[in-house]
This record gives C-alpha cells, sequence and structure tokens, in this order.
C-alpha cells in the first residue's frame, strides 16, 4: 500500500518552488528534475512530485510527455486574456472600493501612497515596487466587497506577479505614477474616476509588455 506524504511536507515544498517561480529564480522553461529538487530542497522525491502536480494545477508548470515538468512561459494569447479579466474586473472593484472606503481604510491607502511619492523621487528596484504592487491591489480587492471578484482574481494571483517581475525599466516609474492616481482617486471616494484610472493603468502595462514580447 502506497504511503501518504505528510501534507504539511507537501505544502512546504509547494510553497517554496512556486516562490521561486514567481521570484524568477526559476525561469520561464527551465526544466524541474524531480531529483534536482529533492537533493536542493532536502526532501524525498514524492512531496516533489506531489508539489509540482498542484503546481501544474495553478497552470505555473507544465509536464510533457517524456519530459517531466518544467516552468510554464505564459503565451500572449493568455497573457491578453487575463488583462481582459483584469480590466473588468480590478476596473470595477476599484470603483467599489471608492464608493465603500471607511477613514481606516483610507488610512492604510496612506502609507502605500507615501512609498509611492518617495518612489517616484527616485530609482527603486522592482522587488520593493512590486511588492507594494501587491499589496495595493489586494487592499482595493479587499475594500470592494465584492467576494466573487476577489475569488476570480486571487486564482490569477500567482501568474500576475510572475508577469510583474518582467516590467521594462521605464514601465516601473510609470507605474508609481499610475497607481498614485488610483489611490487618489479612491481617496476622493470618486468611483467613476477610480474605475478610469484603474483601467488606464492596467491598458498602460499590456502595451508596455505587448512591445518587449
Amino acid at each position: 500500500m502506497r504511503r501518504k506524504t505528510p501534507q504539511g511536507l507537501t505544502k512546504k515544498i509547494y510553497v517554496e518552488i512556486k516562490k521561486r517561480i514567481i521570484s524568477d529564480d526559476f525561469q520561464p522553461g527551465m526544466h524541474l528534475k524531480e531529483v534536482w529538487l529533492a537533493e536542493l530542497l532536502e526532501s524525498s522525491r514524492t512531496p516533489i512530485r506531489e508539489a509540482l502536480r498542484q503546481l501544474e494545477t495553478d497552470g505555473l508548470v507544465i509536464k510533457e510527455p517524456n519530459k517531466g515538468f518544467s516552468v510554464g512561459q505564459m503565451s500572449i494569447e493568455e497573457f491578453y486574456e487575463i488583462c481582459v479579466v483584469r480590466e473588468k474586473l480590478e476596473g470595477h472593484a476599484a470603483k467599489l472600493a471608492a464608493q465603500r472606503i471607511s477613514e481606516k481604510e483610507a488610512r492604510a491607502l496612506d502609507k502605500i501612497y507615501e512609498a509611492y511619492k518617495r518612489f517616484s523621487q527616485k530609482e527603486v528596484s522592482i522587488t520593493i515596487l512590486n511588492k507594494f504592487d501587491n499589496q495595493l491591489h489586494q487592499l482595493i480587492l479587499q475594500f470592494c466587497g465584492n467576494q466573487t471578484i476577489q475569488r476570480i482574481l486571487q486564482g490569477l494571483r500567482d501568474k500576475i506577479r510572475q508577469n510583474r517581475r518582467r516590467a521594462p525599466p521605464p514601465r516601473l516609474q510609470k507605474s508609481v505614477r499610475e497607481h498614485l492616481r488610483i489611490i487618489e482617486t479612491i481617496k476622493k471616494r470618486d468611483g467613476d474616476g477610480a474605475e478610469k484610472a484603474m483601467i488606464a493603468h492596467l491598458r498602460a502595462m499590456k502595451e508596455d509588455f505587448h512591445k518587449q514580447w
């Protein structure tokens, strides 16, 4: 009878491999050999294999016959599909957040706003910017109050984060200005303005990424 791998161990391996994919330590197309991963992560092959299967379900790795697992490469078609979903849902989420935001929630946005103001005056690493980018988008989803939108976009979050690592340098300062505008409109409780600012940000990102594809 096949012994089951403790779920906690598989989860730990899953989280570690995913973190390395999102951070670009494991780059698109890289072959993920089970033996190598087992040595790297000091594990047996069984939890490695189970973690890779979960990541395949997430769309972060792919499995090819006779080749095994490798890090997934987002196609331009998939990129555009995700962009369409984000424009529709995150634009509406920003509108709802602006209409519903409380004073406490506005203060949480203030902290991110001040960080972006500092970024607008100096060069900033993509790692730090992505950290605040992720925080802002997560807060907007939280403040919007629509759990269905939250659930759908949470399912895309890892692919979105993986793609952010490849932002061309000019995109970083543009992104700072765009996020400042999004926060300003939400804090003013301007629902239509927040929706337009979010859609403008996502469309600008799509165009800049397309140039380097």
